[in-house]
């Protein structure tokens, strides 16, 4: 009897040893979905691809993207996936993005591509995607957020575009060393258009962009519905730095275009370059300048960033030039690195 108990024992004991590996070397749990972009630009247009590996049981997925809306044109998005995609939604420089299979089935399993998102170039200079946020959806409904390769750069800078409208003309080296720079660009038929009058909008999107100025917060303007989605961060920013501001009415006139005595005002107070000697600025039109202006125009000019035009003058009230506005932001720019 007590050989019979001790073999029962021996058996229990045997069955233990035996179930323990079989528990300890389960499968491993799979391993995180991860989603990487890559750029490919041909011609003037951008694809952005967007795929993953380890993907299991892919049936939806809602991605957002930040793009320069400077640089680039959304032409179209499309899934490789079947089922339906929802139009690509662009507020300012964010694009969201969706897709999601159809009916009562299965996702997809596995590594592969899952949308294609097309671009127009429409300046020059480097421009950066970013995939900001990333939401999967299997088949049952469960969301899992993925790990990210957040952003790809597309090379754009010196050299890139050839301006077909500056050749010898006054600006010409500084309309190429502010494009190498990146914070100006051209139009899509590679012209640069120097002699086009800037508007406020434009403009504080120059000055940002040149100054690096930091974010700003929600804009406040009794007109801001009608400032330009592409826009708003840029005067975002130079209203944090207190570059700019609007007018009486609390309107800023995005579309408005811009004087050069507004220009000296933006570009002083955004380089902080106030100058510390009042008195008379020296130009043949200097009643012409506004004793709002002043202050502005004779800080500028003892900095040596801004000059006159024929015959000495100012000229407070003439409107701005995409030539004059880089020449301006590349001689701040010279200053600065001094």
């Amino acid at each position: 009897m007590k050989q019979v108990n001790l073999s029962w024992l021996m058996i229990v004991c045997l069955c233990t040893i035996l179930l323990v590996p079989t528990t300890a070397m389960a499968a491993p749990a799979p391993a995180s979905p991860e989603l990487q972009l890559s750029a490919n630009e041909v011609k003037g247009e951008v694809q952005i691809n967007i795929s993953g590996t380890n993907f299991n049981d892919l049936y939806a997925f809602d991605l957002t993207l930040t793009f320069d809306p400077l640089r680039m044109k959304l032409k179209k998005s499309s899934s490789t996936m079947m089922g339906f995609t929802i139009p690509a939604v662009i507020k300012g420089n964010s694009i969201a993005f969706a897709h999601t299979k159809t009916g009562p089935v299965e996702g997809n399993t596995g590594s592969f591509s899952i949308a294609d998102l097309v671009f127009e170039r429409i300046g020059g200079g480097e421009a950066k995607f970013t995939l900001n946020k990333a939401t999967l959806v299997d088949s049952k409904l469960q969301s899992t957020l993925p790990k990210i390769n957040q952003n790809v750069k597309v090379d754009g800078g010196a050299g890139a575009i050839l301006f077909t409208d500056i050749s010898g003309h006054w600006a010409e080296k500084n309309i190429k060393a502010a494009a190498e720079l990146g914070f100006v660009s051209g139009y899509k038929n590679n012209q640069f258009m120097p002699n086009q009058q800037v508007t406020r909008a434009e403009f504080a999107a120059m000055l940002t962009r040149a100054l690096k100025l930091p974010e700003g917060s929600e804009l406040v303007f009794a007109d801001t519905a009608q400032i330009p989605e592409w826009a708003k961060p840029y005067i975002s920013s130079a209203v944090a730095a207190k570059a700019v501001s609007g007018y009486n009415d609390n309107t800023f006139r995005a579309n408005r275009t811009i004087s050069r005595a507004e220009m000296a005002a933006m570009v002083v107070r955004a380089a902080t370059l106030y100058s510390s000697e009042g008195g008379e600025t020296g130009f043949a039109d200097e009643s012409e300048i506004a004793a709002w202006a002043k202050l502005y125009v004779k800080s500028a000019v003892d900095a040596g960033i801004i000059k006159g035009k024929g015959d000495n003058r100012f000229a407070p009230n003439d409107q701005l030039t995409r030539a004059e506005a880089v020449t301006v932001l590349m001689n701040v720019l010279n200053k600065m690195a001094q």
